[in-house]
This record gives structure tokens, C-alpha cells and sequence, in this order.
């Protein structure tokens, strides 16, 4: 049982703060969704963005690695002879991994070189890397070979198969699934033997995605495919046109989204039926990133960036110089990064972040790692009618025989406790009948047994 609190959450800070508050200042702060907060202009944009844990956002452009600090001034730049379309990962001790022509390259955040990992195989490109739960690093090349790294360069393993054509999507088990050429989508265990393979019926080009129960959605030229995690068996699929480079991405209902060469972004329900299609002006190349509200943001050729809300009906749209080819990454406070031709953009939403979903965005998250999120054990449901009313009330979930504490702080160091709650199995109310005695008043439920 999972014995830490639970703070009362108004956003993505999971706290809830009473008092007076000062107005947000900087960039964007009369900026409404659909806006461009700022452009940073390169040569020729090349890859997907990322976004390390301290805001810093890294994409990769002709001939050079770019880091951009979040106001979108630049904070240095590696010298890549090749990226590609290939977005970094970044590992959780901010370590940026990055495919070259023959390399993968490990960056020092600060943006110094940690070693590079000379492939053995010849093919051209060094595809997105993908980051296990120990740190392992796991990345394929276009020329078949398919290595886990260890944390110091060196090679832990290597998979010899046809030409890999997508990075690599790892299951909550460890479990490691990309496709080749030869429409195999192959599901590896985490020491590199097989577990299985599926030969599906046309060409893949794109990453899987995995659902909360472990189900692998992967897009060929001519359909949506549902698998089964434990033996490779189909589950359903969905008929669709020309999805060649768009990944799958699953919203927090279990709704599938993924865009296709055809024009459209096609919504999915978990059970295999349509839910809606959205037509634009040009081929959708780019996979779709969720906000936490549930709008979907993509790219078209037709040189526009779409937010659809999650009805699908458009929201708003944002003309760029260039056709958009890339998927968008989702910032902590909603901005999203996209870049098109030379121009590379910060742009407004009405999200505060990415999804609470099993894969919000290509990579699954904005470090893009490519590894199922773990379940979140003992999750308190907590709702707030009124955030600004005195006296304050909560309500939140509780299991039967479980004893919470509603407990106050004006500091987040010294806690008080408010009322004692007996687990019902249902809904329970609180109330602080006491009258505010800090500026700032932040509430937390504890689970005591």
C-alpha cells in the first residue's frame, strides 16, 4: 500500500494554494491559444523536439543539435553530421542521446560530449533511441542491427535483423517492440531474445504505441493494428489509407489517433470502431501530441498546425512558412514546439501539459523515452467545487476500511491535521471550518492505513 500524501491538485504542481497570488509575467502573457510566443529561425528544421526535465528544448537541424532555453533563446549547439527526422531521448539524469550517421551520441546537458557508440552494421541512419526503466539504452539502425547500450557506451547486446524502419516502444514489462522491413512488428525481451514476431499485411513505418492494459497499436500503409502483448495475436484492426509515417498516439479514454497521407486524422475507439475523421488540407505526417484538456495538436503539409478538440471539431489553426512534417511536444505549461522549413515555434494552448494517458505523444513523453508509463498504486480521485471559496471543502475517493488525514500548511514543511476520515468505499466531504491563518493555505490527504 502506498502510504505517501496526496496534495489537493489545481495543476500539474499537485498543490492547492489559498491567498493572494502575483500575476504570471514574460513571454506570452497576453497570448491566446493558437499564438506564437516565439520563432527561432535555423537553416532547415530536421527532427521532432524534446524536452529535458528543466524546460531546455532540443531538436536537431542541418548540420547542427540545437538546445534552446524555454524563452527561446539558444543555449548551445552540437555539431551533428546527420539527424534525420529523428528526435533525442533523454535519460533521467539529463543525459541527451542522439542519433548520427553511424553513431549514437550521449551529450552532456551542458552540451559536451559523454561518448559515442559506433555502430557495427552500415546502414545510413541511426533511428530515435529509446530509454529502459535500469537506463539502458536501446537503439536500431536502418541497416538491421538493433543494440542495448549500457549507461557507459558500451554494448550490453545485439538483435541482427532486416532494416529497421521505426524506433522502439517498451512495455511497463520491459518488453521492446519496433518494426523492420518485411512488415514484421517485433516484440524482443528485455536480455534480446525474441518473444515474438508478426508479419503484417503491408508496409511499416512508424512507432508503436501501448495502451494502460499493455495492447500494442501499431499503423501499417493500410490499416490501424490492435496486438496482443503476451503472444503477437491481433485483436482487431481498422482499415485506413496511406498511414506511412504517423505514429499512434492513445488519448486517456483509450481513443487511437493517428494521421494519414490520405489528408486525415482518424480517431479510433479502443474497441475498433471510428469515432470521428478530421480532413485538412494536405498529407498528415506528423503524429499527434494530447493536452491535458484533451485537445489534439498536429502538423499538415497544407503548412498549417491543427488543435482539435477531442469531439473532433477544430479549435483553432496556425499557419506556418513550410509544410509541417513533424510531430509537436507538449511543455509542462502547455506550450507546444513544432518546427517547419527554417522556422522552429513556441506555440500557445489552452492545455497546462501533456495527457494523463498511456502515449500523449510520439515517444510517449516530452523526454521522449519510449517507455510505458508504470501504474500510479493507491490514486486518490480528489474534487474541488469551489477553489477560492472559504470555508474550504474537498471531497475525494476512499476504499472501506482505510483511514485518511485532510491535513493544512502555510509553508509545505508543517502540516496540521484538519479532520480525520474513515474509508467508506465511496465519496467522502471535508471541510476546514477554521479561519485562515497564513497568506498561503495549501491542503494534502494522507493515507494513514
Amino acid at each position: 500500500m502506498n502510504n505517501q500524501p496526496h496534495l489537493i491538485s489545481v495543476s500539474k504542481a499537485l498543490l492547492l494554494c489559498l491567498g493572494l497570488i502575483a500575476p504570471v509575467t514574460g513571454v506570452g502573457q497576453e497570448k491566446k491559444p493558437g499564438d506564437v510566443i516565439w520563432e527561432f529561425v535555423v537553416r532547415e528544421v530536421e527532427s521532432s523536439p524534446t524536452i529535458g526535465s528543466d524546460g531546455t528544448i532540443y531538436f536537431v537541424a542541418r548540420e547542427k543539435f540545437y538546445a534552446l532555453n524555454p524563452e527561446g533563446t539558444k543555449k548551445w549547439e552540437f555539431k551533428s553530421p546527420y539527424g534525420g527526422d529523428f528526435p533525442p531521448a533523454i535519460g533521467s539524469d539529463g543525459t541527451i542521446y542522439l542519433g548520427g550517421v553511424r553513431n549514437l551520441y550521449a551529450i552532456d546537458p551542458n552540451g559536451s560530449l559523454k561518448w559515442a557508440f559506433k555502430r557495427e552494421d552500415f546502414g545510413r541512419k541511426t533511428l530515435s533511441p529509446s530509454i529502459g526503466i535500469d537506463g539502458t539504452v536501446y537503439v536500431a539502425s536502418t541497416g538491421g542491427d538493433f543494440y542495448a547500450i549500457n549507461l557507459d557506451g558500451t554494448k550490453k547486446w545485439k538483435y541482427i535483423t532486416a532494416p529497421i524502419e521505426s524506433s522502439t516502444a517498451i512495455g511497463i514489462d520491459g518488453t521492446l517492440y519496433f518494426c523492420s522491413k518485411g512488415n514484421i512488428l517485433y516484440a524482443l525481451n528485455s536480455d534480446g531474445t525474441q518473444k515474438w514476431s508478426l508479419r503484417m499485411a503491408s508496409y511499416l513505418n512508424n512507432s508503436p504505441a501501448i495502451a494502460s492494459d499493455g495492447t500494442v497499436y501499431v499503423a501499417t500503409r493500410n490499416g490501424l493494428y490492435s496486438i496482443d502483448p503476451d503472444d503477437g495475436a491481433l485483436k482487431w484492426s481498422f482499415r485506413l489509407n496511406l498511414v506511412v509515417y504517423s505514429s499512434p498516439v492513445v488519448g486517456n479514454d483509450g481513443t487511437i489517433y493517428v494521421g494519414s497521407l490520405d489528408e486525415n486524422l482518424y480517431a479510433i475507439k479502443s474497441d475498433g470502431t471510428k469515432k470521428w475523421v478530421f480532413k485538412t488540407g494536405g498529407s498528415v505526417w506528423s503524429s499527434p501530441a494530447i493536452g491535458n484538456d484533451g485537445t489534439i495538436y498536429f502538423g499538415s503539409t497544407d503548412k498549417k498546425i491543427y488543435a482539435i478538440n477531442p469531439d473532433g471539431g477544430e479549435e483553432w489553426t496556425f499557419e506556418t512558412a513550410g509544410a509541417v512534417l513533424f510531430s509537436p511536444v507538449i511543455g509542462n505549461n502547455g506550450t507546444i514546439y513544432i518546427g517547419s522549413g527554417r522556422t522552429f515555434y513556441a506555440i500557445k494552448t489552452s492545455s497546462t501539459g501533456p495527457a494523463n494517458s498511456p502515449w500523449p505523444m510520439y515517444g510517449q513523453n516530452a523526454q521522449r523515452t519510449g517507455r510505458a508509463p508504470e501504474p500510479v498504486p493507491d490514486q486518490i480521485q480528489i474534487t474541488i467545487p469551489d477553489k477560492t471559496a472559504l470555508p474550504f471543502t474537498a471531497s475525494f475517493t476512499t476504499a472501506e476500511g482505510s483511514t485518511y488525514v485532510f491535513q493544512a500548511s502555510g509553508d509545505l514543511k508543517n502540516w496540521s491535521k484538519v479532520e480525520e476520515v474513515n474509508g467508506t468505499g465511496g465519496e467522502v466531504e471535508v471541510t476546514d471550518l477554521r479561519k485562515a491563518i497564513f497568506q498561503k493555505q495549501y491542503y494534502r490527504v494522507k493515507l494513514v492505513e
